[in-house]
């Protein structure tokens, strides 16, 4: 549900879709589900696009870890 509702807030406010309460979403998304790949992948390209590059790595390799066939792996 948190995930979901991270994506519909990113739909409905495109300029502020790094805002806190994404991130806040989809990090509670993440805590209730943690080998949820949507979720991991979706934190991690957030975490990357605000500037957190070392949570952002370990989000994306967590997220490689749960779906090691993903399309975008490389």
């Amino acid at each position: 549900a948190h995930a979901l509702r991270a994506r519909i807030r990113a739909e409905q406010e495109p300029k502020t879709r790094l805002s806190d309460a994404i991130g806040a979403d989809l990090e509670r998304a993440v805590e209730l589900g943690p080998q949820d790949a949507g979720s991991l992948r979706a934190l991690g390209l957030l975490l990357r696009d605000t500037g957190a590059a070392d949570r952002s790595n370990a989000m994306l390799r967590r997220y490689l870890a749960a779906r090691p066939d993903a399309f975008d792996r490389k």
